[in-house]
């Protein structure tokens, strides 16, 4: 019995982490940039495409930092701003459309690119 609830719940770790994969997979494939980061702020992931954008606009795309650190650098937003939306998001849930400068390494126009932050949790 006990041999069998510990192979269960080995099988169960392996398709966890299966799925993990996958979806980071999927993830780095999407032609937008995804950021995720925990519930502290703190920058967990970006896909290749995120990274990318954040080199163009001059901010690490690599190591740790927090989301609040990101907003500022591409919003212009100041630091007090930055953590009050990251609460309102928190509270109220939904998503906050924002603006970034259009960095000039990614051509185009001189015009302004959307944001969209929002919240998941487990069961969203």
């Amino acid at each position: 019995m006990l041999e069998h609830a510990v192979l269960q719940v080995g099988a169960g770790a392996l398709a966890l982490v299966h799925l993990q994969e996958t979806t980071a997979r999927l993830v780095d494939d999407l032609p937008v940039g995804v950021l995720t980061a925990s519930i502290w702020g703190e920058v967990e992931r970006t896909n290749p495409e995120m990274r990318r954008f954040l080199a163009a606009c001059g901010l690490p795309a690599g190591g740790r930092r927090e989301l609040g650190e990101v907003l500022v650098g591409l919003t212009g937003c100041d630091a007090g701003e930055a953590r009050a939306l990251m609460r309102r998001l928190l509270e109220r849930g939904g998503a906050i459309h924002l603006e970034a400068r259009r960095p000039p390494a990614l051509g185009g126009d001189d015009g302004r690119l959307d944001l969209v932050v929002t919240r998941t949790l487990g069961g969203e």
